[in-house]
């Protein structure tokens, strides 16, 4: 715990130094204008400066974080292998070693956005089988091996040279026709994560809107930041900031909603255990104890937000019915009935089926069932 936050407190204030860079650097590039365009200064100490954050950001949560995860470290790898190729290619000499570096930065940019829409859709709740994502990466690697292509074959490029302005090398490229296949993977993952996104606002599964808010503003900014450098010619790859950015209020989302689920968790932990107490006292006296009524609201209050299948499932459970049962009546496999529950569990802050039983005998006792199983 001590470690997470320490690592969120560091992440912070890294992304508050590299924001501030960062700023400095877009006001001098969007201060000269037109004018930029035409007079290019010496580019390749910036791509040196977002490799090195992006490497240390890696080493960083290596070290730091003690419960890693693997989305996160091939999130910040694969930032780190752009932002070489990257930084490779502004300072490369020859025609190949540029071609190289281009491949590079192709290789960690494409990993990138995979790894973003994988842990977008964990974080909306969102499930990806392994055969998804198996899917998904065989796609990406074909995305890489089609921008792999150029200097070798034209298929991507139709034609590729070198060209070096005030000590920053670039490809000067001219596409061929698959090239538009790059742009359509691109969007479609970017239309991926904003579908996870709105899919998860419709059915409340993030932790409140606000956090629905920035993880679509983190995407959107990335598609923002994409679609300029596809209309607009400029000299410099601001993909390159924006990866590392999004790296870190990822992972800044992620810890944010990982304290929400540990409070509601020990919320929920707080009410079972007075739900008990006071079907303790109920046996013991005979009578329902008067501040069970906030116990009541709240578990009420928590019904409303279910669906109407969820609702019938709960008022077969105060039926008496089984899982099994529920499937059955429904006419749905025991694996979708599967589902429903764990729904229904997250939407009452329950942990087990046994915790579901006591609520109902305290709503049972008071004579309030009515309240929980009406269905809309």
């Amino acid at each position: 715990m001590r470690n997470n936050r320490k690592l969120k407190r560091l992440s912070a204030f890294i992304c508050g130094v590299f924001a501030c860079c960062s700023m400095r650097a877009v006001s001098a590039f969007a201060a000269d204008g037109a004018a930029y365009t035409e007079k290019s200064c010496n580019l390749s100490p910036v791509y040196g400066f977002v490799a090195l954050i992006s490497v240390v950001l890696v080493a960083v949560y290596l070290i730091m974080e003690k419960q890693r995860e693997k989305k996160f470290v091939m999130l910040y790898g694969s930032v780190a292998v752009a932002n070489i190729g990257y930084f490779t290619l502004s300072v490369s000499s020859t025609l190949d070693m540029a071609l190289w570096a281009n491949r590079i930065g192709y290789l960690g940019s494409a990993f990138a956005v995979l790894t973003m829409l994988i842990i977008v859709a964990d974080v909306c709740h969102v499930r990806l089988s392994p055969l998804h994502k198996a899917v998904l990466v065989i796609i990406t690697t074909a995305a890489v091996a089609l921008a792999a292509t150029g200097g070798w074959l034209d298929i991507y490029y139709s034609s590729v040279s070198l060209e070096t302005v005030n000590g920053t090398s670039k490809l000067v490229k001219h596409y061929a026709p698959l090239h538009i296949l790059y742009p359509i993977y691109v969007l479609s993952y970017f239309a991926a994560m904003v579908a996870c996104i709105a899919f998860a606002a419709k059915r409340k599964k993030l932790a409140s809107a606000r956090y629905a808010v920035f993880l679509a503003a983190v995407v959107l900014g990335n598609i923002a930041v994409w679609g300029v450098e596809q209309l607009i010619n400029v000299d410099f790859e601001f993909l390159s900031i924006s990866y590392v950015a999004t790296e870190l209020m990822l992972l800044l989302l992620r810890g944010l909603m990982m304290e929400y689920e540990k409070k509601v968790s020990h919320e929920a932990d707080m009410r079972r255990e007075m739900a008990e107490e006071m079907r303790h006292r109920t046996d013991s006296e005979g009578e329902l104890p008067p501040n069970i009524e906030e116990l009541f609201s709240s578990f009420a209050e928590r019904v409303t937000g279910l669906t109407p299948t969820e609702r019938n499932m709960l008022r077969c459970y105060i039926e008496g019915c089984s899982l099994e049962d529920f499937a059955s009546k429904n006419y749905i496999s025991i694996n979708t009935a599967k589902k429903h529950n764990t729904n229904l569990n997250r939407k009452l802050e329950l942990k087990s089926r046994e915790e579901l039983s006591l609520y109902i005998d305290l709503f049972r006792r008071a004579g309030r069932l009515e309240e929980i199983t009406y269905i809309n």
